[in-house]
């Protein structure tokens, strides 16, 4: 079996470069047709979005205050489905949204 040789450092320099070229490349077609510019509307979210937030965080203030030591992951969990029907709410999908916060409705009432 022959042995191979050691590849050149000169072989993965120019690996890296030919990669960086080609990434850079698609970054400047990518902002060029608009494609990495995200139209977020920042008005205020629908009154749905609004009324249901309040009330998920009434539900997560009851849990604050109840103060278990095995609250820490529910907390966790529901501060993430928050953010993501949040992060809906701010995209306009307010119907996406209101799933989230139903979900997190009845997640919550089973953490009692």
């Amino acid at each position: 079996m022959p042995l191979t040789k050691p590849r050149k450092s000169s072989d993965l320099g120019l690996l890296t470069v030919s990669a960086a070229t080609g990434l850079l490349f698609s970054a400047v077609v990518a902002f060029a047709l608009g494609l990495g510019e995200t139209n977020l509307d920042t008005d205020v979210p629908s009154q749905l979005c609004q009324d249901e937030d309040q009330a998920r965080v009434a539900q997560l203030v009851k849990i604050l205050q109840r103060n278990r030591p095995t609250d820490a992951p529910v907390l966790e969990r529901a501060v993430d489905a928050l953010n993501i029907a949040r992060r809906e709410c701010l995209y306009g999908c307010s119907d996406v949204a209101a799933a989230h916060y139903d979900w997190l409705t009845h997640w919550l009432d089973k953490q009692k």
